[in-house]
């Protein structure tokens, strides 16, 4: 007998653990070679008291299936012990959600945190495919253990914001954080989101370079548009402003610094050192 290439038959009963310690419980599809997606409003994640015993941060990065602006799909998320998290997506992109694992019952070994939608869409009705399935969410990944973050964002060897450097820079130092070269990467987790437009305010400063010299260039781009350009010298007052047209779900936000017009401090005659220093970011905060 040829089974239909849209029944849930062809994939293997097997449902990987989506992370150490937490384990897919009710409401979910079988899984397979592709995302294991909920089949119902309600589904669970199992987490293992053994390996969380006592509550400790986790993002998770979840897809809504067929999420948009004109079919928006609303989120609540429970973990026992805490209050419970809502949510809009109108993306079908990941999207992170940050919570806290549950308070464990005595003597139990599992505890779910419950996952609830509010609609749930078939590929089929979706015209996307022959799946008739319905479809609510899928865990893209799920972090254990991932630092508070919030605005501001202190760069510092004790300040909450290195975790948001993504490449390009050198570590924090008191005073801040050194871009390395022209390119410097900038991660904003999805939890940071506003839910709206927003602003984002940088603190920094730049190496000072005779006045004959051209000031430092910074250029803010993400996915190829560029969102601002400012042009720095030593001592100029912030806040260097950086507008956000859009964060109305909680997208993960990549941002790149492009930087022109690098000197080393030995080329400018400060000291030895001969790295492509562009600037030292100091703090971000967030208007909006």
């Amino acid at each position: 007998m040829q089974i239909a290439p849209k029944s849930i038959f062809e994939a293997p009963l097997e449902r990987p653990d989506p992370a150490p310690g937490i384990r897919l419980g009710r409401g979910w599809h079988a899984g397979g070679d592709n995302a294991c997606w909920s089949r119902s409003k309600q589904a669970e994640l199992a987490v293992c008291a053994e390996a969380f015993p006592d509550p400790v941060p986790l993002r998770l990065r979840l897809r809504l299936f067929n999420a948009a602006p004109d079919r928006p799909r609303r989120l609540r998320v429970l973990s026992p012990g805490h209050d419970p998290i809502e949510l809009t997506v109108t993306t079908p992109a990941p999207v992170a959600v940050r919570l806290r694992s549950p308070r464990h019952a005595e003597d139990a070994a599992l505890t779910p945190i419950r996952l609830e939608l509010d609609t749930l869409d078939s590929p089929f009705l979706a015209g996307q495919s022959a799946d008739e399935r319905l479809l609510g969410l899928s865990i893209t990944e799920i972090q254990t253990g991932v630092p508070e973050l919030a605005f501001p964002l202190e760069i510092s060897p004790a300040g909450n914001g290195g975790p948001v450097l993504a490449g390009g820079w050198g570590a924090p130092e008191e005073g801040g954080a050194w871009s390395v070269g022209p390119s410097a990467i900038l991660h904003l987790p999805g939890e940071l989101s506003t839910g709206g437009p927003a602003e984002l305010l940088f603190e920094a400063d730049v190496l000072p370079r005779p006045g004959d010299q051209p000031p430092l260039e910074v250029e803010i781009r993400e996915q190829g548009a560029t969102l601002a350009r400012w042009q720095l010298r030593a001592g100029e007052a912030g806040p260097w402003r950086c507008p956000l047209p859009d964060w109305s779900n909680a997208l993960d936000r990549r941002l790149e610094l492009a930087i022109g017009e690098i000197r080393s401090p030995a080329a400018l005659g400060i000291n030895t050192d001969d790295r492509p220093l562009g600037l030292r970011l100091k703090r971000i905060a967030l208007h909006g």
